[in-house]
């Protein structure tokens, strides 16, 4: 039995593949396909890009060839540009985005990798020169280095074998720039001293939109850097994104490069090395100096350069208002550096803007910021700022200040206070059209207050009488009402306008709402219940519903304010009075004569007014008057009182016998408590009050206090706190 003959199909093949390449057999080649749009803007590229190489010394294949296509090197060149140029693609690795349009074949695997070798022998340099404008040398940039074999271009007559074996072999790779790799301790190499390349460590940071944020603002491309600003300036006003800035290690430190050019020139310009603000004021005259400043960035780049920096510090100021990133900037002592280094720059309208996001950022950090001693450079600082002709600078200055000194840990660092600024504060203190400033001062000087020793050198170094000036401001923006005389003539007391909001209500819950809306209740005040029929019948005596009988009207005052009660007017003796006048007499003749031994009190319904005595009778009288609804007799200069005048229209707040004749309505919250200028300044006079080297600034104004404590709505709190460190404690 013979052996078959072994004839296999790739011995088959090999000799069919000798037969096709008999001499004069030519080789079958696929057609080149040529897709390339030869407009005039086409040629024109072509005939720069072809001076180009020849002026460098580098070749040019115009018409190179992938997949069997002409590549069109003008198409390619204004798709890489749009794409943010030929670093970003490689970083992007999108160069595969560049092949779509070309419809290569399928068999064609490596396009994008060839394409990019493509582009960056013909066209990299170009684009370097043209585009971004930095020098080329002669002989074109530096090879790369390739780290992997260089796939070679399959064609659709390869053989299957081949091609199976290609896809098998390392899959290609963008080669890394060896060229441009960073060694530890060695500065970043570039391509030459005119143009740089971004540099890589061997460190491979986390992926995301934060790391590409960083290498865009490293990679020294005008449009990355510009796009990453774009970003950072989107992140830090979205208030629903939590951008924090330590998430991005090195983010502070790469954009404060952005920075230092412009203060280095602006301190050489002005020649101001020590960062006085005082020195510069003196230096020159402020419009020579402002027109040197104009005409330094006056140039398309430094104008540019200014714009960039004004964003960097607008970034910084808006993340500043998280707490978290002020924390962190609180912190970061180059950030706090370059922040108190604009605040030293000269007051110039171009550079405003900038000082604003800073001293704001200065504001929302600082009190975060923990003071080393007296003699730091914020407190050095911001106190020459209150001279500012710009008001809103000298706002944030307070505010900064303020800020500082709710630190609890700077407290022994800034107790001393320059009496300069102090009698600047005064001064600000005496603006009127400026409610925001006048409170941010006040706020400054109740901080301060706070310290005893502090305390009393404010008074001490204030112009003028200090406690007078805040006593005005107690009645800041508030509204008097006379209590006896307003009610005739105030239009909302038209009982035909009143009725109109009680005509939804039956009785009772109409006289009920009308109670609660006509009067409070109050441990130290009182009302006839003939006065409250009265006032009822006045004001529905004219409205078709039926009104109350009068023993129904006095029974829901217990159902309207349930701690109240009724009161009789009698004596510890046992003696009752018919009227106010009577018992008012008795108690200035039987109870307060001229012969005592002993210390007087008030005990009327609950008053502490003298809760350990006084021994001085006029003041004693003073407050006695508080609780008694006379006033003395015209052309008589004796003690007799007479009855008040018989009014038939109770107030807002009840008619209370004629106790108190007006009342002052201070700002307030929903609760009645007073807000803003009034309630700081109560806490201001309180702070001071403490000392007991203050106490003779406060003799004059006692019984004025007095006053308005029982007048003042919303601030009778403090002023009480106030009198009770005064001499009756």
């Amino acid at each position: 039995m013979s052996k078959r003959a072994r004839i296999t199909r790739t011995n088959e093949n090999f000799v069919n593949l000798q037969k096709d390449r008999l001499p004069g057999t030519p080789r079958p080649i696929k057609p080149v396909e040529d897709s390339i749009e030869r407009t005039q803007e086409y040629y024109d590229f072509m005939k720069d890009l072809e001076e180009f190489h020849k002026n460098h010394g580098t070749p040019l294949q115009k018409e190179p060839v992938l997949g069997s296509k002409k590549l069109d090197l003008y198409r390619i060149y204004k798709m890489v540009i749009e794409n943010g140029g030929c670093e970003k693609i490689c970083l992007e690795k999108s160069w595969k985005k560049i092949c779509e349009p070309f419809n290569f074949p399928a068999t064609c695997t490596n396009s994008a990798y060839v394409m990019k070798n493509v582009y960056i022998k013909f066209l990299e340099a170009y684009e370097m020169e043209k585009h971004w404008g930095k020098r080329v040398p002669y002989g074109g940039l530096p090879s790369r280095n390739q780290t992997t074999p260089t796939p070679q271009v399959t064609h659709p007559n390869q053989s299957p074998a081949s091609q199976y074996l290609t896809d098998m072999s390392t899959p290609p790779r963008r080669p890394i720039p060896t060229d441009n790799i960073q060694e530890p301790g060695t500065p970043g190499q570039t391509y030459n001293a005119s143009t740089p390349v971004p540099s890589y460590s061997n460190y491979d940071p986390p992926r995301g939109h934060h790391n590409r944020i960083l290498l865009a603002l490293k990679s020294q491309l005008e449009n990355e850097i510009e796009w990453a600003f774009e970003i950072l300036v989107q992140l830090s006003s979205d208030e629903t994104v939590n951008f924090h800035l330590d998430k991005i290690p090195g983010l502070v430190e790469v954009v404060l490069s952005f920075v230092s050019p412009l203060y280095k020139d602006v301190r050489k310009l002005t020649g101001i090395e020590s960062g006085s603000i005082l020195a510069i004021d003196n230096s020159k005259e402020s419009d020579h100096l402002e027109l040197m400043v104009n005409e330094y960035l006056s140039s398309p780049a430094k104008g540019d350069q200014l714009k960039r920096i004004l964003q960097i510090f607008l970034v910084f100021r808006n993340v500043s208002l998280n707490d978290y990133n002020a924390k962190f900037m609180a912190g970061h002592k180059t950030l706090r550096k370059y922040l108190i280094e604009a605040l030293l720059l000269p007051e110039i309208e171009r550079l405003c803007e900038l000082k604003h996001y800073c001293l704001e950022a200065v504001a929302n950090i600082s009190r975060n910021i923990t003071l080393k001693n007296s003699q730091d450079e914020l407190i050095t600082t911001l106190p020459k700022l209150l001279y500012s002709k710009d008001s809103l600078i000298v706002l944030l200055a307070v505010n900064s200040m303020t800020n500082l000194a709710s630190n609890e840990y700077n407290a022994d660092h800034m107790r001393e206070i320059d009496p300069a600024t102090v009698q600047r504060l005064v001064q600000l203190l005496l603006i009127d059209d400026d409610d925001e400033l006048i409170l941010a001062v006040l706020d400054w000087f109740y901080q301060f207050t706070t310290y005893e020793s502090s305390a009393y050198t404010i008074v001490q170094s204030a112009p003028g009488n200090f406690v007078r000036l805040l006593i005005n401001f107690l009645r800041h923006g508030a509204n008097d009402e006379d209590f006896l005389n307003d009610q005739r003539t105030s239009g909302e007391k038209n009982p035909y306008f009143i009725r109109g909001d009680f005509e939804t209500y039956p009785e009772p819950y109409r006289t009920l709402e009308w109670l609660k809306l006509y009067y409070i209740e109050s441990p130290f005040d009182g009302v006839l219940q003939t006065d409250i029929w009265y006032a009822y019948r006045e004001q529905f005596m004219h409205s078709q519903s039926p009104m109350m009988p009068a023993a129904e009207v006095i029974k829901h005052v217990s159902q309207a304010f349930p701690l109240s009660r009724a009161v009789a007017i009698d004596t510890a003796d046992g003696i009752q009075f018919t009227s106010e006048n009577d018992l008012y007499s008795h108690v200035i003749n039987d109870h307060v004569n001229n012969v005592c031994d002993f210390q007087y009190g008030c005990h009327w319904m609950g008053c502490h007014r003298f809760p350990f005595g006084s021994d001085n009778r006029l003041s004693v009288i003073a407050h006695i008057k508080t609780h008694f609804p006379v006033t003395p007799d015209e052309g008589d200069n004796s003690k007799k009182r007479k009855k008040s005048p018989k009014i038939k229209a109770l107030s807002k707040y009840g008619k209370n016998n004629g106790i108190i004749t007006h009342r002052t309505y201070v700002t307030s919250d929903i609760n009645g408590d007073a807000i803003g200028v009034p309630l700081t300044a109560s806490l201001i006079l309180r702070n001071l009050s403490i000392s007991r080297k203050n106490l003779h600034y406060f003799e004059a104004y006692e019984q004025e206090l007095t006053d308005m404590l029982a007048n003042c709505v919303g601030l009778s709190k403090h002023l009480a706190e106030t009198l009770s460190n005064l001499k009756s404690v």
